[in-house]
């Protein structure tokens, strides 16, 4: 540790003091107009070396989102690394996950969390019907359920194995769960508008990628439109990272992450506000259609 300290301080002390010189150049110009004509190549000079990096970058996130387009089905089909893990789980392993009794199944619903931390937004009531997009294997569907026992569940995964789990654990009337493919629109587009109080889609948005940067985003945007669609009160929409620029980074062999500003999801959605907050596991972006009441 000590030796990458020596080796990599002489690299940060240049980087942080060249980007210094360079801002405070051109924080100077708009006062010192006489060093225009000395200056003006360095600054020339990098901004041309800002326009090749952004050049790079921007091009480097298209190749990576158009290979990943199949990389990620891969990883999150029945026979995917994404929920390998769930097939070594028994019958009762799986019963006592959603009983608490015991479970080897060691998971906490991140919408639970959101919820304990802000019920004054997140006004979920005993008797409202959620559907939970992309649910996995059911850790907010569990939470719902023992929370709400009045309420109408509805969830779906593109992995079986994570919906077996479900279907073994958790057999109640008022839960239903099967696969299908969240990234499929015209699915989206078949569910009837206004059949669920709320919808919850938690840490998949993500995931979703097209061949390059403007169709991923296009296709998150129809995405998120289709959801609020189908609810009468709102979306939550949890993920592990805000609204920010973009950028791309390799989590896993077939797994990875495409970030951008997620709050321009929403912006021809006029019936409702957003709203953020953060908790310790996931940033909320609440959409609610009723937000008089907040």
């Amino acid at each position: 540790m000590n030796f990458l300290k020596i080796f990599l301080y002489p690299i940060f002390f240049i980087h942080f003091h060249v980007c210094r010189f360079f801002i405070n150049l051109n924080f100077e110009f708009s006062f010192k107009k006489k060093y225009i004509l000395i200056l003006l190549p360095i600054i020339f000079s990098f901004k041309i070396v800002r326009r090749i990096i952004f050049f790079y970058r921007t091009n480097f996130i298209n190749y990576a989102l158009k290979k990943y387009q199949d990389y990620i089905k891969n990883h999150y089909k029945k026979d995917g690394t994404g929920h390998e893990i769930l097939k070594k789980y028994s019958t009762q392993d799986r019963r006592n996950f959603f009983l608490n009794e015991n479970s080897k199944i060691n998971a906490k619903s991140r919408l639970e969390s959101v919820f304990n931390n802000y019920k004054n937004y997140i006004n979920f009531k005993d008797g409202d019907s959620f559907l939970d997009v992309a649910c996995g294997y059911g850790r907010d569907i569990k939470f719902l359920n023992q929370k709400f026992k009045n309420s109408k569940i509805e969830g779906f995964d593109i992995n079986s194995n994570a919906i077996e789990l479900i279907q073994d654990g958790l057999n109640k009337k008022n839960v239903n769960v099967y696969v299908a493919d969240f990234s499929n629109l015209q699915f989206l587009e078949s569910l009837k508008n206004d059949s669920f109080d709320w919808v919850i889609f938690s840490h998949a948005l993500t995931f979703i990628f097209e061949e390059n940067i403007q169709k991923t985003i296009l296709k998150r945007k129809k995405l998120i439109f289709e959801l609020i669609k189908k609810s009468k009160k709102g979306l939550v929409l949890l993920e592990n990272y805000p609204a920010e620029k973009l950028n791309f980074f390799i989590e896993q062999k077939n797994r990875a992450v495409f970030n951008h500003d997620i709050t321009k999801l929403f912006e021809d959605n006029k019936n409702g506000d957003l709203i953020m907050f953060k908790d310790d596991l996931s940033f909320c972006f609440l959409f609610k259609k009723d937000f008089k009441n907040v």
